[in-house]
């Protein structure tokens, strides 16, 4: 590619989607390592907008150094009136100061009730974020996902599948 070469772009599409019907409900953005890309893009569709809903993004990495779009993510949370971010490491470092440590751990996490929930990020990571969703509660059927590679859920999970939006 060169300077002055014509491009043919399209918008982005996935399985994952913001409803704008759902426009008063909280959003809960929950992602690990390079799964913050298509969240972030939700991310900026709600800042640019002015949205007043309760949005909590919540990301798991290996450190702040390696967490994609960190310093885009805590912009946009920031233009949110009530945006809010909690951020995992496991090498944290001095470029996140509140950031926890470890693994994502939701305990003591107070999650908003009503909340559309969008996964992204390995399959491993994935199950376990959402088990641990709906022992807090969050239903099923609130919970999207977007799965890196080939849908690999078990087919014979039937109330327990996650929803694909």
């Amino acid at each position: 590619m060169r300077r002055g070469d014509e491009l043919t772009l399209s918008t982005p599409s996935g399985d994952i989607v913001l409803d704008e019907a759902e426009d008063s409900a909280p959003v809960v953005l929950v992602s690990a390592g390079i799964g913050c890309t298509p969240l972030t893009g939700m991310l900026s569709h709600l800042a640019a907008l002015g949205s007043t809903r309760p949005v909590l993004v919540l990301h798991a990495d290996r450190s702040p150094a390696e967490h994609a779009l960190r310093a885009e993510t805590r912009e946009l949370v920031g233009r949110l009136p009530d945006g809010r971010a909690v951020f995992w490491y496991e090498r944290p470092g001095p470029e996140e100061p509140e950031a926890r440590s470890g693994l994502m751990d939701l305990s003591g996490l107070e999650l908003p009730d009503g909340a559309a929930v969008f996964l992204c990020g390995s399959l491993p990571f994935m199950r376990e974020v959402r088990a641990r969703l709906l022992a807090a509660g969050v239903p099923a059927r609130r919970i999207r996902y977007e799965v890196f590679g080939p849908d690999l859920w078990p087919a014979d999970m039937t109330d327990a599948a996650p929803t694909r939006a």
